[in-house]
């Protein structure tokens, strides 16, 4: 298996995967390791837990997750060092953070490939990031992403209680 095939079959198995309520998490705390049992809306999910266990630093145990969701997807495939290599530089849950990162090293894309994080942002810079996903298939005219924090509509649709699959134009 290549190295990008490797995190999209990651991402992929998560696919379904519903955020917890805060009072399912209480009752049963390992409830953050099923896929759809104890759903809510209150961000609590592995990908914040396990991130921050790793990376205390910059990764909130549990709160907005989409980009804790895609530093998991890499660190899962690649281990610490590798991941946050190919991450340009380390693990952040907040977006702007992240694309930030990427800006630093050059490494921001206006052409999505398979493979690569993609960051929607409402002003075209990085300080206007409010989203990311992995990018999954291109082609002529659209991308396609796997998302944590959202819903399967075709628009950016944040902080929402799945992890889907979408197309961007």
């Amino acid at each position: 298996m290549n190295t990008v095939d490797k995190v999209l079959k990651i991402a992929s198995d998560e696919v379904g995967y519903l955020e917890k309520s805060k009072v399912a998490y209480q009752k049963n705390p390992d409830i953050i390791f099923e896929k759809t049992a104890g759903a809510g809306n209150d961000n609590i999910t592995k990908y914040g837990y396990e991130m921050n266990k790793i990376y205390p630093a910059t990764m909130d145990k549990f709160s907005l997750w989409c980009d804790a969701f895609v530093d998991w997807c890499f660190y899962k495939a690649y281990g610490i060092a590798t991941a946050k290599s190919l991450l340009n530089g380390g693990f952040d849950d907040y977006t702007v953070a992240s694309c930030k990162m990427y800006e630093k090293h050059g490494a921001l894309d206006k052409t999505p490939k398979i493979g690569d994080q993609v960051f929607f942002t409402k002003n075209g810079k990085s300080n206007g990031c409010y989203h990311t996903g992995i990018v999954y298939n291109v082609d002529s005219e659209y991308f396609y992403t796997i998302e944590g924090n959202t819903s399967n509509a075709n628009t950016v649709v944040r902080n929402v209680v799945a992890l889907q699959k979408r197309s961007t134009k």
